[in-house]
């Protein structure tokens, strides 16, 4: 190869990760889809949904259009300290099932299970459904929750809910999927 061809790939590949550490889509994320760079992880959101003001505690939250009852499709994800080395997922879980539980009425597990996610010590992804009681009518409700402890010792809880009727399962999960911790 060329000393000129060598400098351009060079400098295609530094452009490549000046953008992605921008955050600038990353090469396998699906059209559609935007990339959100938050502190110490990053996640994709459907293009068009917008941004909620505030991140206070670490929260960040991405808003779609309203659908059922005025609710909107949503991602939230929150980055926390995590629990001290000797407190397993499960005890992390059982927290969470608690505030859940009171949280939101007639709330039902779908499944719970343990995914793999690059730099996390632990991660569970919990599906759920439950009722957001109106005025006018009851919403059911669709709702994944992707808990993550990560290598570092911090927590991050990453959300993808909206109406039952409105949501589309696929994008839930590509949501949910798309969470990409960094050190």
């Amino acid at each position: 190869m060329t000393a000129r061809g060598l400098a351009v790939l060079a400098a295609a590949a530094l452009l490549g990760a000046c953008s992605s550490a921008g955050g600038a889509q990353e090469p396998d994320d699906p059209e559609g889809y935007s990339r959100h760079q938050a502190d110490g992880h990053s996640f994709l959101y459907a293009d068009g949904w917008e941004r909620q003001p505030g991140e206070e505690s670490g929260v960040v939250e991405f808003l779609g259009p309203e659908g059922t009852g005025d609710i909107r499709t949503g991602v939230r994800a929150q980055r926390g300290p995590g629990l001290p080395d000797d407190v397993p997922m499960d005890v992390y879980l059982d927290q969470f099932h608690l505030n859940a539980d009171l949280q939101l009425q007639d709330r039902e597990v779908i499944s719970e299970d343990p995914v793999e996610v690059a730099g996390a010590q632990d991660a569970m992804l919990v599906e759920s459904r439950y009722v957001v009681p109106l005025e006018d009518d009851d919403v059911p409700m669709r709702q994944f929750d992707l808990l993550v402890l990560t290598d570092d010792g911090a927590s991050v809880n990453l959300r993808a809910a909206g109406p039952a009727d409105d949501v589309d399962e696929n994008v839930l999960r590509t949501i949910v999927d798309s969470l990409r911790l960094q050190a």
